[in-house]
């Protein structure tokens, strides 16, 4: 990495193992939430990387994986987010000290004949370094062999899963057409547990979904993916539940109204559903990529485009390609629905949105 990232990414990383705990000090926390919003006010395609990168703060994987969507989407170079990752590395020095980066051993100003060190055991709960040194001055050999480095307190602990969050919400109103969402959520588990990067997935389910429940299942859930699984009424509307359990219809910009206030988290949304492609057009205008329906989509059609898409994300493809997969799969199927779902990102390169790429 380069220096100014790797200040960024340290920051970050050390924000994360310290902002996050109910302990830590109020000067960190806002510091950390600065940064984070910052980044992701500006450039949204770092924003995957920010949130991957929390889920395990000391991870080389997922800082090097943070540091390369940092440098792609330019954020590395913004004088503004250099600015606030120095502040927050000042704000855990003073206030959070052991979230700052541990160093095994410590070398600064020595003069000898000739080094040795072995064995070095680093554990620490936030990001750490083996061995630092700085005016070293050695005439004869200078060796450093068996560094180790570990997160957690006594045996390296095995780290939290990183999660990118999917929110599937479904909506089978009693004055509808019975659909079989249990299959298709089933369906999105599987493609998503079968993939090489499984476990960096958190599938999270609301069934029988009112318009009402929308904002609080959002802010409760922060979902980088939301999936509605339903019906769609020809005249544009999304059919949510009332309280007696029958449609209760919503217009385009009335959802993308919901989306534009709880924008921060969110980069696609998938309306499984039929004669979506209107709402689709209204919320992506706030959301990076949103995929709608066109006109009416088969059950079967609808599960296999959806667990195809979700297994292409899951094993690192953007989200282009894995919209391709969805449809291609439609085909390899023999169903006959294939230019049904429509991709909408008209702010952004869709082939440049890729959830998870280590």
């Amino acid at each position: 990495m380069e220096p100014i990232s790797t200040i960024i990414v340290t920051a970050l990383a050390a924000g994360a193992a310290a902002g996050l705990t109910d302990t830590a000090a109020q000067a960190v926390k806002d510091a950390y939430a600065g940064l984070k919003r910052l980044i992701k006010g500006r450039y949204a395609r770092a924003a995957a990387g920010v949130d991957v990168l929390e889920t395990d703060p000391s991870s080389k994987d997922l800082q090097a994986f943070a540091d390369k969507q940092l440098a792609a989407s330019g954020a590395a170079n913004d004088p503004d987010v250099q600015k606030l990752a120095q502040a927050l590395l000042d704000a855990v020095e003073k206030h959070s000290p052991e979230a700052a980066r541990s160093i095994g051993v410590d070398l600064k100003d020595i003069q000898a004949g000739s080094m040795r060190l072995a064995d070095i055991n680093v554990q620490a709960a936030g990001a750490a370094t083996g061995v630092s040194a700085s005016g070293i001055n050695v005439a004869g050999d200078f060796v450093i062999e068996g560094v180790h480095v570990s997160s957690g307190i006594g045996p390296a602990a095995a780290p939290e899963k990183p999660r990118i969050k999917v929110l599937f919400l479904a909506a089978n109103p009693t004055d509808t057409a019975r659909l079989r969402l249990g299959e298709e959520v089933r369906a999105i588990d599987q493609a998503l547990q079968l993939a090489r990067y499984r476990d960096m997935f958190d599938l999270q389910q609301a069934h029988a979904v009112r318009a009402v429940d929308l904002q609080g299942l959002l802010m409760r859930h922060e979902p980088q993916i939301v999936h509605f699984s339903g019906h769609g009424a020809s005249s544009g509307e999304i059919l949510f539940q009332d309280d007696a359990g029958r449609a209760y219809p919503v217009l385009p910009q009335t959802l993308a109204n919901a989306f534009s206030l709880l924008v921060d988290h969110i980069r696609c949304v998938v309306l499984n559903a039929c004669f979506s492609q209107s709402q689709a057009k209204a919320i992506a205008q706030h959301v990076d990529c949103v995929v709608g329906m066109s006109e009416e989509i088969g059950d079967k059609d609808a599960r296999a485009f959806a667990a195809a898409f979700y297994g292409g994300l899951a094993y690192g493809k953007s989200v282009k390609v894995a919209f391709e997969l969805g449809r291609n799969q439609i085909d390899l199927a023999g169903l006959r629905d294939v230019d049904v779902p429509q991709l909408l990102c008209p702010n952004c390169d869709p082939g440049a949105v890729v959830f998870l790429k280590i």
